[in-house]
């Protein structure tokens, strides 16, 4: 305990750790000191401390709240507002480590106590919006951000509704993230199964478009689904195509969380995504046939009754793409159509489908057969 208040930085932080790893492992002796333990939080938290110390404080603040009790939670509390100082401080000196670190403790904190920032929610929404926006930041740095306000929405969702606009500013975020995140790169039109989600698209797309889903989950549709089209129209206008593959996407990513509000706008939704699936990048086109696949499934069965015609023309003709990806991808939208769709739908147009069908079982590549092979069986 001396070490920790009144030792060099070093003595100091390993001090700091110390007691971080007590309060997971010896809890019976965290109990009974809280009170010294707060003590010591508080007095490294202070600014006039090196940021290294003040970081090993904010994971000490964490680390007690899971073994306090409901007295001690109450007290610790009012460390919130120094906590979040850690973050942007270690933000503004561009220490990606410490900005991590204090960031990932935060993410615990608000897993045990999701109300802890309560006194200071606006500024920790801007606080991580400003890192995960950050081109001086580490993508380990943003995607910590980006996770931050998704555990926020997913444990106090009321703070993002409303008329402030802070639910629109976190799926602007994520929308732009995922585009951002997209390059060029050679080895997508070889690349089939799951490796565009994974391996060609990279973490920092798979972290945007998860946390976008899972926001949308938290919020509930009313929230966000209007802004999403809105948005989806404006990036579907914008010439790279990272950004209309990305509006694309988003779609995709928010079906779930947001079906009655996008089957209310079902038919201006899917005229709006079919009318890429000629696109001049094959990267677009492949998001078309993955968003018409999700929306198969996720608005069924209204999609297979009411808009069969023009679904089917655009599976049709990217069944044909040029490039294997769309047709790998075109060939999973149709087996999700076909799941929920009535014989007499599909009938007036199985002679185009299985003749793009055969063709692509005559010729490859092979790793479209398996896709190709359920969709016939569908």
């Amino acid at each position: 305990m001396q070490a920790s208040t009144q030792g060099q930085k070093q003595h100091r932080v390993s001090a700091l750790s110390i007691f971080t790893e007590m309060c997971s492992i010896l809890t019976h002796v965290v109990k009974s000191n809280q009170g010294t333990l707060l003590q010591i939080l508080q007095a490294n938290l202070n600014s006039a401390q090196e940021l290294a110390v003040r970081v090993e404080a904010v994971k000490g603040v964490s680390a007690v709240l899971t073994s306090a009790d409901k007295q001690t939670r109450k007290a610790i509390k009012p460390l919130a507002a120094e906590v979040l100082q850690v973050v942007g401080d270690a933000f503004t000196a561009e220490e990606d480590e410490f900005v991590q670190s204090s960031i990932q403790a935060c993410i615990d904190t608000l897993e045990l106590v999701p109300s802890f920032f309560s006194s200071v929610f606006p500024q920790f929404i801007d606080g991580m919006l400003a890192v995960s926006s950050a081109d001086s930041m580490e993508s380990g740095s943003k995607n910590l951000a980006v996770e931050a306000l998704v555990s926020l929405a997913k444990g106090r969702p009321s703070v993002f509704k409303g008329s402030n606009g802070i639910a629109n500013r976190v799926t602007d975020l994520l929308m732009n993230l995922m585009a951002k995140s997209l390059d060029d790169d050679p080895k997508w039109d070889t690349a089939f199964g799951d490796a565009e989600d994974t391996e060609v698209l990279g973490e920092d797309y798979g972290v945007a478009s998860d946390a976008l889903d899972r926001f949308a989950v938290s919020l509930g549709a009313e929230s966000l689904a209007s802004f999403i089209l809105q948005n989806c129209q404006k990036m579907l206008q914008m010439a790279e195509w990272q950004y209309r593959h990305s509006a694309l996407m988003s779609i995709c990513q928010a079906a779930e969380g947001c079906r009655e509000q996008f089957l209310a706008h079902e038919s201006a939704l899917l005229q709006m995504v079919v009318t890429f699936y000629n696109d001049s990048s094959a990267r677009v086109r492949w998001a078309v046939a993955s968003t018409v696949g999700m929306l198969c499934s996720d608005l069924a069965p209204s999609i297979q009754d009411n808009h069969h015609q023009q679904v089917l023309q655009a599976l049709q003709e990217m069944l044909g793409d040029a490039n294997p990806r769309v047709r790998d991808r075109a060939s999973q939208a149709m087996i999700n159509f076909c799941e929920h769709a009535r014989r007499e739908n599909l009938k007036p147009h199985l002679n185009g489908i299985f003749t793009r069908l055969a063709s692509i079982l005559q010729n490859g590549p092979q790793g479209l057969l398996g896709h190709a092979i359920q969709s016939v069986g569908s």
